[in-house]
């Protein structure tokens, strides 16, 4: 097979089991209802053209006043879903400190009872070459016979005490809403990927002179290749 081009995986994710509870969902943000998540919503999704690093990967929530709180700076930010973290980074570029936690999709119940917001299956493609990708990008093996969905929390002020492998409950704190990384001001950056299961990531960054190739290679798999599926974070939010 052409290494650019890989055909898709046909495996599908196993049937939910009754050892597998349903996990609670939860609003990413301390004292935001997720009903009131619509209204601090300050930056929507926009999705990439293939292989590009444009659009907009995610959902950003904001504001300068909310209730009786004036300003965002270290509001609470809080896991939606039980789950494991799968990244804890600091000082990266674009996301500066972030983390990212893995929910078995079984466990995630507007996904199992709304299928048309899943996305298509794709092959994995070759990033654009605007986009500076080391080789490493496409060399990577997955498990697709279980898939995942991985949330991602970016431009944190400060990380709750994590490693990779630690398990999360709906609603605990994993840290603070901050204005670190290529961020302009104060607000939660909440991105949504559907990927093989089991999928971690100690290093990733990009857009820095001093970004490692692992670095580099692991923001272009995360980004740019459809080994990670991106749907909008909002819909997690609709019921």
């Amino acid at each position: 097979t052409d290494a650019a081009v890989r055909p898709a995986p046909t495996n599908q994710p196993v049937s939910p089991t009754k050892q597998l509870a349903i996990s609670d969902i939860s609003s990413p943000l301390k004292d935001v209802t997720v009903a009131e998540l619509p209204s601090i919503l300050s930056n929507p999704f926009v999705r990439p053209l293939p292989g590009r690093d444009d659009g907009h990967h995610g959902a950003d929530f904001s504001f300068y006043r909310w209730k009786d709180r004036i300003g965002m700076t270290g509001l609470p930010v809080t896991s939606v879903f039980d789950g494991v973290v799968s990244s804890v980074i600091t000082g990266s570029l674009p996301y500066g400190n972030f983390i990212i936690i893995e929910t078995k999709l079984e466990l995630v119940p507007v996904l199992l009872n709304n299928q048309s917001v899943m996305p298509a299956a794709l092959p994995t493609i070759l990033p654009d070459a605007r986009l500076t990708c080391p080789q490493e990008t496409l060399e990577r093996d997955f498990d697709f016979s279980m898939k995942s969905l991985y949330l991602l929390y970016a431009h944190l002020d400060s990380i709750e005490s994590l490693e990779i492998g630690d398990s999360i409950g709906s609603g605990e704190e994993i840290g603070t809403v901050g204005n670190t990384g290529l961020s302009s001001n104060p607000h939660l950056h909440l991105e949504a990927r559907i990927g093989p299961s089991g999928a971690a990531f100690d290093k990733m960054s990009h857009y820095r002179a001093d970004a490692t190739n692992e670095e580099m290679a692991n923001y272009c798999l995360w980004r740019a290749t459809n080994t990670f599926q991106l749907i909008d974070p909002m819909v997690l939010f609709l019921n």
